[in-house]
């Protein structure tokens, strides 16, 4: 008797890299996205999620950052939460900051568009921010740019972003671009905007949520990482051992969805 199949649920850039990462394929990949049924990813032919109801399954691996709405959508479809595999964040990117010359090059260029305008108030946070307060680094682990900045500054900085070729769009209420180096790799990033006509902003990510002081961000601290003058929010300490909890000094590449706040 079989023991089961094993499916990724999302056909996207994350399941690329969890393969990569984890060294490991699928029988086949399942995707919300009807365009891509039928289809194929890295050999392996993409599903749609009904199919799950009927199959033999061992496990399903959540290769998507739709967590919130993927992880109920398998427990209503039947599938037990035990055969639900919610696998490391830093599994579901690339890893452009490994080199010590991609680090280096991204601070220059991080700094340049932080700097560029005092009244944008960029301002590095999530596991940019992680990164630059413990380890005054990037993450090595890590796959994009996490930004705050203000929304009065919206349009100058999608105009900034689209001058210098980083191609940006708008998702949501969100800009998401990315910065290219020298030798053509692309760094990801994408940008959250506060209001500073208000005194708090509410920072959402899935289920989890956090309420900061615009002060935090309006007024942020400076660091210089590879000698190049960027922005945190202030104190933060305090805006990390929020997102963290109390061990955010740490490292944890293992860190999930569900370790937010611990």
């Amino acid at each position: 008797m079989s023991n089961g199949l094993i499916f990724y649920f999302g056909a996207a850039g994350a399941g690329e890299a969890y393969c990569e990462h984890s060294g490991e394929l699928p029988d086949y990949f399942i995707d919300n996205d009807k365009n891509k049924w039928g289809g194929s990813l890295l050999g392996k032919k993409i599903l749609e999620p009904d199919f799950l109801k009927k199959a033999n399954v061992k496990k399903v691996v959540i290769t998507s950052g739709y967590l919130k709405s993927i992880f109920p959508q398998l427990l209503q479809m039947g599938v037990p939460e035990s055969k639900i595999v919610i696998p490391r964040k830093s599994w579901l990117g690339k890893h452009p900051f490994k080199t010590l010359k991609v680090r280096v090059e991204s601070a220059r260029i991080l700094s340049d568009f932080m700097n560029y305008n005092e009244n944008f108030y960029i301002t590095a946070v999530g596991g940019t921010a992680l990164g630059f307060a413990r380890d005054n680094d990037f993450i090595l682990w890590d796959f994009d740019i996490d930004l705050f900045a203000s929304v009065e500054a919206k349009k100058g900085i999608y105009d900034y972003l689209l001058k210098n070729d980083c191609k940006p769009y708008y998702e949501v209420e969100s800009i998401k671009a990315e910065f290219t180096l020298n030798d053509g790799s692309k760094i990801p990033l994408g940008i959250d905007f506060f209001d500073l006509r208000k005194d708090f902003y509410d920072d959402k990510y899935e289920d989890h949520s956090w309420n900061w002081p615009i002060r935090m961000f309006s007024e942020p601290s400076a660091k210089e990482i590879h000698s190049c003058k960027v922005f945190l929010p202030n104190p933060v300490d305090k805006y990390l051992k929020g997102i963290y909890g109390s061990t955010w000094k740490t490292p944890k590449p293992e860190f999930t969805y569900f370790d937010y706040g611990k």
